[in-house]
C-alpha cells in the first residue's frame, strides 16, 4: 500500500511539472490586428478559402466569411501560397514548392509530385484543367491529380498571369517584355498557340473574365473587350479612374474590376464604370475576388513593403463593403505603445487598439483614416501617431478621435517620436529633428549641428538626448536639442532603434550590424549582438532586442544575450519590428504575424521590491528656507526611480509638485512662496512596483522683513510710522515699542498696510521695530526707528471711544497681549472661546475706570488652532480671532 501511494504521488508531481511547462514559457499570438494581404480566394463547396500572403498559408471560413481559421496542415510556414482554386470536386493550391490538392473542400491537403511552382492562374475546358506558374504552363486530365507540362506554350518564354476558357478556346494573358506580352489563345487544348491582341493597346495582361460570349481582359491600362473570341479587342474603360487593373470577377451581369485604388463596377459590359469601394480603405489594392451566391469577396494585396488591408465582403452587388477579417492575422506591426491597459498597434493599413490584452482589436480611423503608421508615443493624456506621409496626429480620448498637428513641420514623413519631460521630439526623414513644447500644437526645427537630416530614433540619459540617423550615426545634445554634436560612431549603417538603461545607450542597426552600446555618452561603442535589429525595448534594467531572429534578452552584468523566442513560428526569418513592455508582459509586433505577448516573469528574474527612501534634506521642521532649494534623499535598495510629492498640507490634498519619474536622489524646486509650510515625502519604484512612502517631513520658507522703518511726529503730537513692504505673502505686521526696558508689542496691522499711528505715546524717547508674519512663519525684525516726543499734555490718556484691538503677536505661542479702550467707567467681561463656541478661559470679569488697558493671555495649556476673544463693556461688545501656533 505504501509503494502504491509513492507511485501515485510521483505521477501527480510529474503531471504538475508537465502542466506547468506546457502552460508557460512561450510566446502566444494575440488575436490581431486582423487583416493583411490576401493573394487568392476560392469557394469550395460550403467553404471559402483565402490564401494569405507572406507565408501564412490558407485560412478557411465555414460561415460565409464571418470568421476564419488557419488550416493546420502540411503547408510549411515559409511556403507562400500564391493561388487557390476550386476545380470540379477538387481544390488546388499553388505554392513555392508546387501544387497541393484537397478533396474535402480545403480541410486536408496532399502535395502533388507534378505541376508548376508558384501557380498563379487556373482555367478548365471540358475535362482538361490548365494551370500557369513560374516554370511554365501545365494541364491535367484527371481533375488535378497529375499534371503535364505544355512545351509549346506562351509560358515557355513569358510568364502567364491569367487564364480563361471561352467554350473550347483557352486564353492566356502575360505581362513580359513588349514583344512577348499580351493575349495568346489555343483552340486545340494547348497544343499550339497564336497571338490574339489586335486592338489591345496595353499588353500587360493581369486577368480575364467571361460574360456569355464576351471575354474581358484586365491590363495595366484598363479593361478591354472582345466579342469575337479574341480576334480583336476594344477598350471599355470609361469611368475607370484607376486603369491599373489587377483582377476581374463576374457576378450575374455585374463585372467587377479590382484596381490599385479599390473596386469598380460595370453593368453594361464595360461601357460605363463606377467606383464601388464604399467601406474599403482608400488606395487599397484589390487583387482577388470570389463570388459565393449573391455575396462577393474582395482581397487586398501586399505591395512594395505595404500591408494589404485585409478581406472585405459585399452583400449588395458592390454598393457597400464590410471588413471580414476575423481570425486572419497577417499584419506587420510597425510600432507599439501602451497607455495603461490599452495597447495601440500601428500598421501599414492603419492604427489598431485593444483594451483586453489583445483578445479583440478595433481599427481607429476617426480623423486618422487608414494612414500607414510609422511610430507611436504617449505623453500624459495624449497619444501621438506619426505617419509615413501625412505627418503627426494627436488624440486625447484613447484614440477615438484624432487631430492632425503639423504646424511648423517641413516634412510629413515621420520616422521617430520621443517624449522627454514635457517636450515632444519628432524625427523627420530628410528634414532632421523638430521639438514641440505644447503637445504637438506647434513645432520648431532644431537641427543646429545635426549634419544628417534622416533622424530615425531618439533616446536620452541623465545628461544628453541622443538622435539616431539613417547612415549618419548618432548625435547628442546637452541643451534639449538646441545644439547637436556627432558621437564617435563605428559605422554609418541605417539605425532603426535606440534605448537607454541608466546612462548606458543602445543603438540597433540593420544590414547585419547588430546592437551596439556606449557607456560614455557615445565617445566609444561596443558590439552587443549582431544581426538585423529592428526594435529595442527596456523593462527595468533589462534590454530586449527585436531582430530578424525573434527576441533576445541582454544581460548587462554578464555582457551576454540569450534568445527568448520560444513559441514563435519556426521560420528561417521571423522579424520583430516593434516592442513595448508593461509591468507584467512584453508585447512584440511582428512582420506579417500581428502582435505577440509573453509574461516578463518567464524571461527575467523578478526584481525585488524597492526599499523605502530615507529623507536627508531639507531637514524636518526647519525654517527660513530659501524659495529655491533642493530636496534630497538616500538611494533606496533596488530602486530604479523615485516619486516625490510636495504639498501645502500634511494630508497631501493641496499638492504643489508631483514628479513620478525621478532618476536621481534629489530634486531642485524653484518658486516657492514666502512664509509657507511645505510637507514632502518620497517613494521608490522599480519593475516590481512602488515602495511605501517615506515619513513626512516639513519645512517653512523664509519670510522677508519689512525695510525702511521711519518715525515722525504729526501735528496732533502723535507718532507716525512708515515702512516698505519686502514680501508678497505676509498676513500682516506686528509693531513693537520700547522706552527704557525691552520691546513690547503694541499693535498688529493687516497686510498691505505700510503705516501706523501711535496715539498712546506720552512725552519720552521711543524706539520702534516691526516684523511680518504668516500663519506659519515670522520674519526678522526691521531696522529700529527712534524718535523723541515733547510738548504732550502730561495727563493720562482717556480714550474717546470703546475699542478692542487685535492681539499681538498673532499668530503667537504661547503668550499674546490683548489691548482695549474704555471711554467711561464700565463693567468689563473678556472671554476666550474655541471655534465651536466652547468657552476656553475668562480673562476679566470686573469693573474698570476709563483708560487704555492691556491684558496677557497664556495659552500654554490648550492646543494649536483658531480661537475667538470677546469683550463686553456696558452696551459695547466686539469679537476678534487669533491663531495659536505651537
Amino acid at each position: 500500500m505504501k509503494n502504491l501511494f509513492t507511485i501515485l504521488l510521483c505521477w501527480v508531481m510529474f503531471y504538475l511539472v508537465l502542466s506547468d511547462n506546457y502552460l508557460h514559457a512561450q510566446w502566444t499570438q494575440t488575436k490581431g490586428p486582423s487583416g493583411g494581404s490576401v493573394a487568392s480566394l476560392a469557394v469550395s463547396g460550403p467553404n471559402i478559402l483565402a490564401a494569405v500572403g507572406q507565408g501564412q498559408g490558407i485560412f478557411l471560413s465555414t460561415d460565409n466569411g464571418k470568421s476564419w481559421s488557419k488550416i493546420k496542415s502540411i503547408f510549411p510556414e515559409y511556403n507562400y501560397v500564391t493561388s487557390v482554386a476550386a476545380l470540379g470536386s477538387n481544390t488546388i493550391a499553388g505554392t513555392g514548392e508546387g501544387l497541393y490538392l484537397s478533396t474535402d473542400n480545403g480541410i486536408n491537403w496532399t502535395m502533388l509530385n507534378s505541376g508548376p511552382i508558384y501557380a498563379r492562374a487556373f482555367a478548365s475546358t471540358g475535362t482538361r484543367i490548365f494551370c500557369a506558374g513560374d516554370n511554365g504552363l501545365y494541364y491535367s486530365t484527371d481533375n488535378g491529380n497529375t499534371w503535364t507540362k505544355l512545351t509549346d506554350a506562351p509560358a515557355v518564354y513569358t510568364p502567364v498571369n491569367a487564364l480563361a476558357a471561352l467554350g473550347s478556346i483557352i486564353f492566356t494573358g502575360t505581362d513580359a517584355a513588349p514583344e512577348n506580352s499580351g493575349v495568346y489563345l489555343s483552340t486545340d487544348n494547348g497544343q499550339s498557340w497564336a497571338k490574339a491582341d489586335s486592338g489591345l493597346s496595353n499588353k500587360m495582361v493581369t486577368s480575364f473574365a467571361v460574360i456569355d460570349s464576351n471575354i474581358f481582359a484586365g491590363t495595366h491600362g484598363g479593361v478591354f473587350l472582345s466579342t469575337n473570341h479574341g480576334a480583336s479587342w476594344s477598350s471599355v474603360s470609361t469611368g475607370l479612374v484607376n486603369t491599373y487593373v489587377t483582377t476581374l470577377a463576374v457576378s450575374g451581369k455585374h463585372l467587377f474590376a479590382g484596381t490599385k485604388d479599390g473596386v469598380f463596377l460595370t453593368t453594361d459590359n464595360g461601357t460605363n464604370w463606377n467606383k464601388a469601394s464604399s467601406g474599403i480603405p482608400d488606395k487599397a489594392e484589390v487583387n482577388t475576388f470570389a463570388v459565393n451566391g449573391t455575396d462577393i469577396f474582395a482581397g487586398t494585396n501586399y505591395l512594395q513593403g505595404i500591408d494589404g488591408m485585409g478581406l472585405y465582403v459585399s452583400t449588395n452587388s458592390g454598393a457597400s463593403w464590410t471588413a471580414a477579417n476575423k481570425g486572419i492575422v497577417n499584419t506587420t506591426v510597425t510600432c507599439l505603445v501602451l497607455k495603461g491597459s490599452d495597447i495601440f498597434a500601428g500598421t501599414h493599413a492603419g492604427l489598431f487598439h485593444s483594451g483586453d490584452d489583445g483578445n479583440t482589436w478595433e481599427v481607429l480611423t476617426n480623423g486618422l483614416g487608414n494612414n500607414s503608421i510609422s511610430v507611436l508615443a504617449v505623453s500624459g493624456d495624449y497619444i501621438f501617431a506619426g505617419t509615413d506621409s501625412n505627418g503627426v496626429f494627436r488624440s486625447n480620448d484613447k484614440g477615438t478621435t484624432w487631430t492632425q498637428v503639423n504646424s511648423g513641420l517641413k516634412n510629413l514623413s515621420i520616422k521617430a517620436l520621443f517624449v522627454h519631460g514635457t517636450d515632444l521630439f519628432a524625427g523627420l526623414w530628410n528634414s532632421g529633428a523638430f521639438r514641440s513644447t505644447d503637445n504637438g500644437q506647434s513645432w520648431r526645427e532644431i537641427n543646429n549641428g545635426l549634419t544628417n537630416p534622416g533622424v530615425t530614433s531618439f533616446t536620452a540619459n541623465n545628461k544628453y538626448i541622443f538622435a539616431g540617423t539613417g547612415f549618419g550615426g548618432v548625435f547628442r545634445s546637452s541643451d534639449n536639442g538646441d545644439n547637436w554634436t556627432a558621437t564617435k560612431k563605428p559605422d554609418t549603417k541605417y539605425l532603426y532603434s535606440m534605448a537607454s538603461i541608466g546612462d548606458v545607450i543602445f543603438a540597433g542597426h540593420d544590414m547585419g550590424y547588430g546592437v551596439i552600446r556606449s557607456t560614455d555618452n557615445g565617445d566609444s561603442w561596443q558590439l552587443v549582438q549582431g544581426g538585423f535589429i529592428f526594435s529595442l525595448a527596456v523593462s527595468g534594467t533589462n534590454l530586449f532586442i527585436g531582430s530578424d531572429n525573434g527576441v533576445s534578452l541582454y544581460d548587462g552584468s554578464a555582457g551576454t544575450t540569450k534568445k527568448v523566442g520560444t513559441g514563435f513560428p519556426d521560420l528561417p526569418v521571423f522579424e520583430i519590428i516593434s516592442m513595448a513592455a508593461s509591468v507584467n508582459e512584453l508585447y512584440a509586433g511582428s512582420w506579417n504575424y500581428g502582435v505577440w505577448k509573453r509574461p516578463l516573469s518567464e524571461m527575467i528574474t523578478p526584481a525585488p521590491q524597492p526599499g523605502i527612501p530615507n529623507l536627508i534634506s531639507v531637514k524636518n521642521n526647519s525654517s527660513d528656507q530659501p524659495l529655491d532649494l533642493t530636496l534630497s534623499w538616500n538611494k533606496a535598495s533596488s530602486a530604479d526611480s523615485y516619486y516625490l510629492i510636495v504639498s501645502n498640507d500634511s494630508l497631501f490634498k493641496d499638492v504643489v509638485l508631483s514628479d513620478s519619474a525621478l532618476a536621481d536622489t534629489s530634486k531642485e524646486i524653484k518658486g516657492l512662496k514666502e512664509g509657507m509650510k511645505y510637507y514632502w515625502k518620497v517613494s521608490s519604484k522599480n519593475q516590481a512596483g512602488k515602495s511605501p512612502f517615506s515619513e513626512v517631513w516639513n519645512f517653512t520658507t523664509i519670510l522677508y522683513a519689512p525695510e525702511g522703518l521711519g518715525a515722525s511726529v504729526q501735528n496732533n503730537k502723535k507718532i507716525n510710522l512708515t515702512w516698505k513692504d519686502n514680501s508678497e505673502n505676509e498676513a500682516g505686521y506686528i509693531i513693537e515699542r520700547k522706552m527704557d526696558a525691552d520691546f513690547i508689542p503694541i499693535d498688529t496691522v493687516n497686510a498691505n498696510t505700510l503705516s501706523y499711528t501711535d496715539s498712546t505715546a506720552k512725552p519720552a524717547t521711543y524706539h520702534y521695530r516691526i516684523y511680518a508674519y504668516t500663519p506659519f512663519a515670522v520674519s526678522a525684525y526691521s531696522n529700529i526707528a527712534s524718535i523723541t516726543l515733547t510738548g504732550v499734555d502730561a495727563f493720562a490718556f482717556i480714550p474717546n471711544e470703546f475699542r478692542l484691538f487685535q492681539n499681538y503677536p498673532n499668530p503667537f505661542n504661547p503668550v499674546s497681549t490683548i489691548r482695549y479702550w474704555l471711554p467711561e467707567r464700565s463693567f468689563v467681561e473678556l472671554k476666550i472661546f474655541d471655534m465651536l463656541g466652547r468657552e476656553v478661559s475668562t480673562l476679566l470679569n470686573e469693573e474698570k475706570d476709563p483708560g487704555e488697558y492691556k491684558i496677557q493671555f497664556n495659552a500654554s495649556g490648550i492646543p494649536s488652532g483658531v480661537y475667538i476673544y470677546t469683550i463686553s463693556a456696558g452696551r459695547f461688545t466686539d469679537t476678534k480671532k487669533f491663531i495659536l501656533l505651537k
